[in-house]
């Protein structure tokens, strides 16, 4: 039972060694809970499930049962901390098992992957290690649910082979799905579904045809220019006169004059016709609304600090800028002239040079502001 509500009525089934039965039916029609019942996850709320002749509810024959049972559901229950050969060997260890767990892995295709963190997988590689878990395992009764999730056509491929391989053993494979698998001499049974069936898209047709061209308008974005269209009533008569349902002429002249329009342009309609983006460049200055017209091709002010930078500038920078080049040309000169003169005066004799030291003196004693 699920909420009360009866799931699955009148199920009568025998397996015996070597025997597949697959689920199917639609969503919700019970094919995981019947799955849940056989593990002993849920008991049944009539009927009876027999193992060896005995029911599995009994408290001594379930911890015989569960012994036998491998159940594979979408709730993976991988250790993304453990690598991927260790999410094996953990419960191979637990049954007392040991030597089975890389030759499954490389059965499943994930052999390469074995020292790689569980949380490193695919959606799909974690599928093929819990298939790889229920070989290393190797307990007779397999309880499959939808294990063909997320497998590509070679896991697919590998699922089949699996099952095949266990049935051979004697083993026996209980599959929910509502994918295709391929399992030779397989039992079938379509659970029917809990509710009516309900009237869906497909039945009514539409996406078997192409919609009308009703439908394309109602369902196209004009629908609300529709429901916006002015509806014009017919006035009450309030005297014998009578007053026939018109648009005032105002109203007329308004809209052919909004017609008559010439729309502007905007500067995106500007720059297609200019060659477009990279050719024409948008000047969105000339829309600014300034005092005067020279101001819009000011630069931007730049902020700092809560300041304009440009009000901290010198309106007259570029003349000082000038002037400082100019007396730093000047120093450069008279440098280069004082070091010609020392040249020079290192080839002058004794007599000549006197009158040069007497000059040092002087710019020493006296030397220049």
């Amino acid at each position: 039972m699920r909420n009360a509500q009866i799931i699955l009525r009148h199920i009568n089934v025998s397996v015996h060694d070597g025997t597949a039965l697959v689920l199917t039916g639609a969503n919700g029609s019970g094919k995981t809970t019947l799955l849940r019942m056989l593990a002993g996850f849920s008991r049944p709320s009539g009927g009876e499930i027999l193992w060896n002749g005995h029911d599995i509810t009994s408290a001594g024959v379930f911890q015989q049962y569960k012994l036998q049972l491998n159940w594979l559901s979408l709730k993976d229950a991988i250790n993304d901390k453990l690598s991927v050969l260790d999410n094996v060997q953990w419960f191979e260890v637990l049954e007392g098992k040991c030597g089975r767990s890389l030759p499954a892995l490389e059965l499943m295709g994930i052999g390469r992957l074995a020292n790689d963190k569980a949380r490193m997988l695919s959606m799909g590689q974690r599928k093929r290690l819990q298939l790889a878990r229920l070989l290393a395992l190797d307990r007779p009764i397999w309880l499959l649910d939808e294990p063909s999730v997320a497998l590509d056509d070679e896991g697919v491929r590998l699922l089949e082979y699996i099952i095949a391989e266990h049935r051979k053993k004697g083993g026996i494979v209980f599959v929910a799905t509502h994918l295709p698998i391929q399992i030779e001499d397989a039992m079938s049974l379509r659970l029917p579904p809990r509710f009516p069936r309900r009237m869906t898209f497909f039945d009514m047709g539409v996406f078997g045809r192409g919609l009308s061209q009703g439908e394309i308008k109602m369902k196209s974005k004009k629908i609300n220019d529709c429901l916006n269209r002015f509806h014009v009533a017919a006035p009450k008569p309030r005297d014998t006169k009578g007053r026939l349902p018109c648009i005032p002429q105002a109203l007329l002249e308004a809209i052919t004059k909004a017609n008559e329009m010439e729309k502007r342009k905007l500067e995106k309609d500007l720059e297609e016709e200019n060659g477009g983006a990279g050719v024409y460049s948008a000047n969105l200055r000339k829309h600014y609304l300034l005092v005067h017209e020279e101001w819009k091709e000011d630069d931007t002010a730049e902020i700092l600090d809560g300041h304009n930078v440009y009000d901290f500038v010198d309106p007259d920078i570029l003349q000082r800028l000038e002037e400082l080049e100019r007396d730093g040309g000047l120093r450069l000169e008279g440098e280069a002239a004082e070091e010609d003169f020392e040249m020079n005066r290192n080839e002058l004799t004794e007599e000549e040079q006197a009158p040069c030291r007497d000059q040092k003196k002087e710019e020493i004693a006296y030397p220049r502001t």
